[in-house]
């Protein structure tokens, strides 16, 4: 199996992430699977090097990255240890990441030869908060052959639905939630909800979904509440 890890992209707002990459080097062109991760989650969360060994596994090439603005940094990739620039998060930001992502797939980078890459075969699967990510990018990429999500949110403006947590925050400029692993407070401020409002059209995927033309699978757990 060939691994490699922590190949560092520019991203959002000229912010560099990590990207990690696993396929089997037989030469042979294989489909490619795109994972972005969730609110308060990166690449080396958990399990998620145990499932990329299994799409790798069963043929295809496996890519998953760190969001620019998660609020890890390239010294530590698995630990919140910018929460400036977490805080400076919004749903932009991420969707160039991942059209970084894109571009750097296609420019045949010497990290994954050509031959090994099938890149008409691209397929995408977003975590919690990723899964509108890479819905938003299945809708304006005909090079996305499929999306997937896993336990994803049903929409961006999921997190403000009170109008005075929403006339407090422009108040304050920011809030704080509570990571329940590390215990950190972590900051969100209010740029977030500017950026959505300011393209609250383009991030309605209630309105958006049936333009979808890829396939796509939506998965939840029966006790994810």
């Amino acid at each position: 199996m060939k691994r490699t890890n922590n190949i560092q992209l520019a991203g959002a707002s000229g912010r560099p992430f990590l990207l990690d990459l696993i396929y089997r080097a037989d030469g042979n062109s294989k489909p490619v699977v795109i994972f972005a991760h969730g609110f308060k989650g990166f690449k080396d969360w958990g399990h998620w090097h145990l499932i990329g060994e299994r799409f790798a596994e069963a043929g295809f090439v496996f890519i998953k990255f760190n969001f620019s603005h998660n609020g890890t940094t390239l010294a530590k990739p698995d630990e919140f240890d910018d929460l400036e620039a977490f805080g400076q998060n919004n749903y932009s930001r991420e969707l160039t990441d991942l059209q970084a992502v894109l571009t750097w797939l296609h420019r045949g980078d010497s990290q994954l030869p050509a031959k090994e890459a099938d890149l008409n075969r691209i397929h995408l699967i977003g975590h919690s908060r990723g899964g509108p990510i890479v819905l938003l990018q299945a809708l304006d990429d005909e090079r996305i052959r499929s999306v997937a999500t896993w336990a994803s949110v049903a929409s961006l403006a999921y997190a403000w639905k009170d109008q005075q947590m929403i006339t407090d925050w422009e108040e304050n400029g920011v809030y704080h939630v509570v990571n329940g692993r590390t215990g950190q407070e972590m900051p969100i401020y209010y740029q977030m909800y500017q950026d959505y409002m300011a393209r609250r059209e383009v991030y309605d995927l209630s309105q958006r979904l049936p333009q979808l033309r890829q396939p796509a699978l939506f998965v939840h757990g029966t006790q994810d509440p």
